[in-house]
């Protein structure tokens, strides 16, 4: 885990609650406001409030330009190492089987993982 988010949160297991998540976004939202976005939560914890798997965070852009690679560097640097599945504007069924062969919406999926293991897929629109 980023030295930025052990100070803020102390998880407790490779799961993602609906606590931590919250915490996580009450630490980034101010900031990210900077590169022109916002952030959603969706996915298990907030259908369920809890993840076995990952935690998912929109970013949907602020009226304005936004700056989708300072909010990218910005988010490996609380979140952990970036690592960019199906590309931007595309996810294929031959990366993860999870999602659709043709083009969906957003601009990018990107997953993190800290130190610890703990995954954090950001979607950015």
């Amino acid at each position: 885990m980023s030295p930025v988010v052990r100070k803020v949160i102390e998880p407790t297991s490779g799961d993602w609650a609906l606590d931590l998540a919250l915490k996580v976004i009450r630490l980034i939202q101010p900031k990210i406001r900077n590169f022109g976005y916002h952030c959603a939560l969706g996915g298990g914890v907030l259908n369920k409030g809890y993840s076995t798997k990952d935690l998912d965070l929109y970013m949907l852009p602020l009226v304005g330009t936004p700056d989708p690679m300072a909010l990218r560097t910005y988010l490996s640097t609380v979140l952990g190492t970036e690592y960019t599945l199906g590309g931007p504007a595309v996810r294929t069924a031959d990366v993860d089987s999870a999602y659709p062969p043709e083009p969906i919406w957003v601009s990018g999926r990107f997953t993190y993982r800290d130190d610890t293991g703990l995954r954090t897929d950001v979607f950015i629109a």
